[in-house]
């Protein structure tokens, strides 16, 4: 029964996630990149100099999720997020990416694999990006959740966020 619970979730965060929209063709008001390894949570820091954007990533399995404050920029109203991760998958199983703040979804990713036996730890695939979703105030939580998988986890390097 468990089981049937975490498949309706995953169907409805599927057709959610099918919602987002292409970020727009202007330039954001902001563009800011946060590392993984500066988020709180769960998971564990592992170094891959050379292929993370700076020198660690996050290893986070299914059930993990991982979060960090933000500003927001005075004039933005919306936001978009894209995830930078590596996932060595030796099966056809992945991880589902959930990224949501503290009041919305964002949406979600199906994680593609970037290789496998080791080598797709050190190659990193940047997603598209998620959203839009409406903000308002002067801060609020990124949440990087990961639901499913192969026991093997993924790594997260990054999420960057795009203020319209």
């Amino acid at each position: 029964m468990k089981n049937f619970g975490i498949l309706v979730l995953l169907a409805v965060l599927l057709t959610v996630g099918a919602c987002s929209q292409p970020l727009p063709s202007t330039s954001p008001l902001k563009k800011v990149t946060l590392q993984a390894e500066d988020f709180d949570g769960d998971g564990q820091i592992v170094t891959r100099e050379g292929a993370a954007q700076g020198r660690n990533v996050v290893h986070l399995y299914g059930g993990d999720s991982i979060h960090k404050d933000f500003s927001i920029p005075k004039e933005a109203t919306k936001l978009w997020v894209s995830v930078r991760y590596s996932n060595d998958n030796w099966s056809a199983s992945t991880e589902t990416i959930v990224v949501k703040t503290s009041s919305k979804l964002v949406g979600l990713l199906m994680s593609w694999s970037t290789g496998s036996g080791g080598d797709g730890w050190y190659s990193f695939f940047e997603s598209r990006a998620l959203g839009p979703v409406k903000i308002e105030g002067s801060k609020d939580t990124l949440a990087i959740s990961i639901v499913g998988g192969d026991g093997y986890g993924i790594e997260i390097d990054s999420a960057t966020l795009y203020f319209y």
